[in-house]
């Protein structure tokens, strides 16, 4: 059997570094680029109304009340 070794890899590795450096650069240079152009997918907001004391209107008459962390 032929019975490779590391150094016939690394050799392999040396002769076609060229290739393996351009087809690096431009696979990562298209992923950013397409992360980049792409819109935001997900988002959040939230609005918070805090009022204190709190004023509750019941009938004729308003209740105040104090808000308390649960």
């Amino acid at each position: 059997m032929n019975e490779q070794s590391l150094g016939d890899y690394l050799n392999v590795v040396r002769r076609r570094k060229w290739w393996l450096i351009i087809t690096t650069v431009v696979v990562v240079g298209t992923v950013l680029a397409i992360s980049f152009v792409q819109p935001g997918r997900y988002g959040a907001t939230a609005q918070v109304l805090v009022q204190s004391p709190l004023t509750f209107q019941s009938g004729n008459t308003a209740t105040t009340g104090t808000i308390t962390p649960a």
